[in-house]
């Protein structure tokens, strides 16, 4: 859990001392806003419950719903009113009508998405993954659960609805965009999936209906009620002025603002999306697989991370590369303005021009998810890299020779000797391999050392 107080600019964690929870869902109470409360899963599916602060999420304690030793998926939270509350996962539907003090099941069932009326504390909508997969949708409060089909609608779903129309309410996934204009009980198809990719969220403005918005691996925006759709951020070009990650997660509006969250970055937009801001520097959250330092300045550095691609740090400020899964990274020793950075399966990228522009100079495309790669510590031109033989380039990877055909799976470490630049080292599982000639010949040095994957 992250709090900014002055829109963004800072931010800072108050659940440091917690276990690595994850937090599924937020809500504020909106008559005692000091009342924040979480809803806590890892990704592994295991979690703390339902947890409350009173102090603007300073401070946490748990509930009287957890779900100690028990895993469960699609975890979400809908504060129906400042004292009527619905938690939703893969084991039902949990409701509270007294601010959380106690719990009883109104669902038995798998859960995959939900959310609430604007102003009905009664009115539900949930969407139950099975055979078939139906919208459920309740009118009083969860005491009774009736089914209502979005014709045609499969896939993961999302709700979305908006206080300037309550009661509409939308659903999309890769079937399409459905709406209903009578809370949920008929239902009637919009626009086909705007994205081609499956949609990954969907948001409607809180003040103009018209507009609707969905999330994928690229971003779109509907008016006349969803029935047009453009493209309105562009994950390609970080240096673009409508630039957004990839991987839409959640769209809210807030009066003119809207605000979107990526697999990346927290942005808002003020000017109905024709340009974004991103708001989260500073929040620690990356998951990086490798990093690169540069001999030039100490506190450059690049590194390919999770679902992040790869990011350079200059003057203390993140800057993203490339995209997609970032792995191994490199720095030109003599050059500050190039760099080298990998993709998933060794699709090695280089920029000459401090990321501004990116060149495909692999060897091959066939590697281990985080395929190794080392530059010659006595010359910058030199590369290696290892998929399931041994490549090199001696001219920053315009050109590639193999150096070894072994051809018998894909190695996942790689490592030169500082002092002699003519020792190599790769492994594979157990194995190890080394040479004395700068690639040309490998010998097994495994004898001794316990059989366990090496790293």
């Amino acid at each position: 859990f992250w709090k900014t107080t002055n829109g963004g600019l800072n931010w800072h964690s108050t659940t440091q001392d917690l276990p690595a929870i994850g937090v599924a869902d937020i809500e504020v109470n909106p008559l005692h806003h000091n009342e924040v409360w979480i809803l806590s899963r890892h990704g592994s599916g295991y979690n703390y419950g339902l947890l409350k602060s009173t102090d603007f999420g300073e401070t946490w304690n748990t509930t009287a719903l957890n779900y100690p030793q028990i895993q469960y998926y699609n975890g979400e939270f809908v504060m129906a009113s400042p004292d009527t509350f619905f938690v939703s996962n893969s084991l039902g539907v949990q409701r509270s009508v007294d601010g959380g003090n106690s719990w009883t099941n109104c669902y038995n069932g798998n859960i995959i998405a939900m959310t609430g009326h604007p102003t009905n504390s009664q009115i539900v909508y949930a969407f139950a993954n099975g055979s078939p997969s139906q919208i459920r949708r309740t009118s009083d409060g969860g005491q009774t659960w009736t089914n209502h089909s979005a014709t045609g609608n499969t896939g993961y779903p999302f709700f979305a609805t908006s206080p300037a129309q309550p009661n509409s309410v939308w659903i999309g996934s890769g079937s399409g965009i459905f709406k209903s204009t009578d809370t949920g009980l008929t239902w009637t198809f919009v626009a086909a999936d705007p994205t081609n990719s499956g949609i990954m969220t969907l948001g409607v403005s809180g003040t103009n209906p018209n507009d609707v918005y969905a999330g994928s691996l690229s971003h779109y925006k509907g008016t006349n009620g969803g029935t047009s759709w453009s493209m309105f951020s562009d994950w390609i070009n970080y240096f673009g002025i409508n630039y957004m990650h990839a991987d839409m997660r959640v769209f809210r509006t807030y009066g003119n603002r809207i605000y979107a969250g990526t697999d990346g970055f927290l942005n808002y937009s003020s000017d109905n999306g024709q340009t974004w801001s991103i708001i989260n520097q500073g929040v620690g959250v990356k998951e990086f697989y490798r990093i690169g330092c540069s001999v030039m300045d100490a506190e450059d550095v690049v590194g390919g991370t999770q679902d992040n691609g790869t990011s350079i740090m200059q003057d203390g400020v993140w800057h993203e590369w490339i995209g997609a899964d970032g792995m191994q990274a490199h720095f030109d020793y003599n050059n500050p303005e190039t760099w080298f950075g990998t993709i998933q399966f060794g699709n090695l990228q280089r920029t000459t021009q401090a990321g501004q522009n990116s060149n495909d100079v692999s060897a091959s495309t066939d590697g281990s998810w985080v395929t190794p790669s080392v530059i010659d510590p006595s010359n910058e031109n030199t590369i290696f890299i290892a998929y399931d033989t041994i490549y090199k380039s001696n001219d920053n990877g315009n050109n590639w020779q193999m150096m070894a055909g072994f051809l018998s799976g894909n190695f996942d470490e790689m490592a030169i000797a500082p002092s002699d630049s003519n020792v190599l080292y790769i492994s594979k599982g157990s194995s190890i391999r080394r040479s004395s000639n700068n690639g040309n010949n490998w010998t097994f040095i495994t004898s001794g050392l316990p059989s366990q994957f090496v790293n």
